[in-house]
């Protein structure tokens, strides 16, 4: 399979957590996006390969995005 790029918006939640360590799993680089710091730490201690991830906090509910 042909490594792709992924812009995958709430990583964080427990279905992202898990979309964002398969894809990585796969090979692919994963742009992943929670909306605190917290809960990216959270993902990157989760996935065993945090080289392929980056990891961007933005909310994009709040009302100054």
């Amino acid at each position: 399979m042909e490594s792709r790029v992924v812009l995958l918006t709430g990583a964080t939640g427990k279905l992202g957590r898990q979309l964002t360590a398969h894809l990585l799993g796969q090979g692919h680089r994963v742009i992943a996006t929670g909306r605190s710091p917290e809960s990216l730490t959270a993902l990157q201690n989760f996935v065993d390969n945090t080289e392929n991830l980056i990891s961007l906090q933005v909310d994009f509910l709040a009302d100054d995005t």
